[in-house]
């Protein structure tokens, strides 16, 4: 299915193989993938390896579920997170200001800084000892981050700054 999507045809002279025009070919219709490599085995082979996205966190948008990845890709959106293969363990976000969530493309941020954050966010959470706890994060603005922890509580963090730091000590507190 993949090579038909990418327009690679058996038969077809490896010197015409471009890994640019594929990864285009899959982006929309196969949002799943991350990235292409096309390598030429000469004389008449060629190699393509696709790495595939991991899914990271999901939100609502216009009343559709949307699953992201941690390059920040739309990577399924839906009426149910749970038609979605691989939703178990996803953290779900109240993200700030979304314009744009559409399937195979990055989020599109009303501010454009919201991406980095909410990026950074999400990966210091996963690297800290409370990833397995926190159910929920809320990140209406950037400067406004709260953390759900379990059903048990609610974590204020404020800004991303400093945030693996917040993260070990709010750890230790729980501790």
């Amino acid at each position: 299915y993949l090579l038909s999507v990418m327009g690679v045809n058996e038969g077809e002279s490896i010197f015409l193989a471009d890994q640019n025009k594929y990864a285009k070919k899959l982006a929309g219709t196969c949002p799943m993938v991350y990235s292409v490599r096309v390598d030429k085995v000469y004389p008449d082979e060629i190699k393509i390896v696709i790495t595939e996205e991991i899914p990271s966190y999901y939100f609502y948008f216009q009343g559709l579920c949307s699953v992201v990845s941690e390059s920040g890709k739309v990577l399924y959106t839906g009426e149910e997170l749970d038609d979605f293969p691989y939703a178990e363990g996803l953290v779900k976000v109240t993200p700030p200001p979304v314009l744009e969530a559409v399937m195979g493309y990055a989020v599109k941020y009303k501010d454009s800084m919201d991406k980095n954050a909410v990026a950074d966010v999400i990966r210091a959470i996963e690297r800290s000892p409370l990833a397995d706890m926190v159910k929920e994060i809320e990140m209406t603005s950037r400067f406004d981050i709260r953390l759900f922890y379990g059903n048990r509580f609610q974590i204020l963090i404020g800004s991303r700054q400093d945030i693996s730091v917040k993260l070990k000590f709010v750890d230790k507190i729980i501790e």
